[in-house]
């Protein structure tokens, strides 16, 4: 019988999990800026936007970066075939704020698109149904996917405020981001998850992601700049 393979998070691998919570919370205060001022209400959008981004970032801090640290630090063994996830409590707030955090960007994009300050009960329904099937199926996964969707929903409405600014670069970039973003919730949920090799494929490709999301935002908020001083000249 093989001898259980059993492995620590390296340094590098947890320092490297902050590049993309940066480029992510760095592409949230672009969409955020983008939102203000554009219509009556925005400032209070942009406001939530930002919140929301906030927590994203804290709770992305906690559940990558400083768990994995602290795994390496502690030497916490991970261990083939189950790779129990070390401090796994520290990934509570950033699951718990996934879905809510996507879902007032979101909102706020979509707010955007129809230049008024829209209801938000809906979204909060949304997100209710979420929490019910995660608690009545006792998975905490179905949360992350949740969180997913939103974050897919997000791409799309960025995607079609891309394309209204005739902005037809971001739009594909944020067609990349969704791909991105999907791709990412299936990596997560195998049983090896913090298996090292598969937790780089995930980081990589979180940052590839949000390096495009970056720009992507960058371009609506530089594209809206110079087409509000064309129609003001």
């Amino acid at each position: 019988m093989a001898a259980q393979e059993c492995v620590t998070y390296p340094l590098a691998l947890a320092l490297e999990d902050v590049v993309p919570i940066v480029l992510a919370g760095f592409g949230y205060w672009y969409l955020s800026k983008r939102v203000s001022d554009d219509f009556d209400g925005a400032r209070s959008v942009a406001l939530a936007m930002k919140i929301a981004a906030f927590l994203l970032v804290l709770c992305s801090f906690i559940a990558g970066p400083v768990r994995k640290i602290l795994s390496h630090a502690a030497a916490v063994p991970i261990c083939a075939p189950d790779f129990d996830v070390p401090y796994s409590q520290l990934q509570i707030p950033f699951v718990s704020a996934l879905a809510p955090g996507f879902a007032l960007l979101t909102w706020g994009v979509i707010c955007t698109l129809r230049s008024r300050k829209v209801a938000f009960w809906p979204f909060v329904a949304l997100l209710a149904l979420g929490v019910v099937g995660a608690v009545a199926a006792g998975e905490r996964t179905i949360l992350f996917a949740v969180g997913g969707l939103w974050a897919t929903a997000l791409a799309v409405s960025t995607g079609i405020l891309a394309s209204r600014q005739r902005d037809f670069v971001a739009t594909g970039l944020f067609a990349l981001y969704a791909l991105g973003t999907l791709a990412l919730p299936p990596i997560s949920s195998k049983g090896n998850v913090s298996d090292v090799k598969v937790q780089w494929l995930a980081q990589g490709i979180n940052t590839a992601t949000q390096a495009i999301f970056l720009y992507a935002c960058y371009r609506l908020v530089t594209g809206f700049v110079r087409q509000s001083k064309g129609t003001h000249s």
